[in-house]
């Protein structure tokens, strides 16, 4: 092969090889603690669904413990909806007489069909 053969082929595959490319998705939502407060008589939990995802939503809500390192099946208590996940942030209002005078750590949860999601815990007191 000559110099420009070589030079028309490679090009040829750049030119046909590039323009469909593109990046591959991540299926699975992504979620943000944002803040627990403390506000009268109950405690306010916050969180931001940074990406929603491909999958529809069995669950999302909050799980909380006295215990740092829970999940959904270890946490002491949680508020969760049974339902699509629509909206772009997720709260839960919790009366303060459903805890104990003493440290908790929550944090949010997503449920997808393939995927259980936690965001970053906060620890708090009531």
């Amino acid at each position: 092969m000559t110099m420009k053969s070589i030079f028309v082929v490679l090009a040829t595959v750049i030119l046909i090889g590039c323009d469909e490319y593109q990046v591959p998705s991540k299926a699975f939502p992504r979620v943000q603690t944002r803040s627990v407060t403390s506000t009268g008589s109950n405690i306010k939990m916050e969180a931001e669904v940074v990406y929603r995802g491909n999958s529809i939503t069995e669950y999302y809500g909050f799980i909380w413990s006295r215990r740092e390192n829970q999940n959904i099946n270890s946490a002491d208590s949680s508020v969760l909806y049974f339902e699509n996940l629509s909206q772009s942030s997720i709260t839960a209002t919790v009366s303060k007489s459903a805890f104990y005078d003493s440290t908790y750590f929550m944090k949010p949860v997503i449920k997808t069909k393939d995927y259980i999601i936690y965001g970053n815990t906060l620890s708090f007191l009531p």
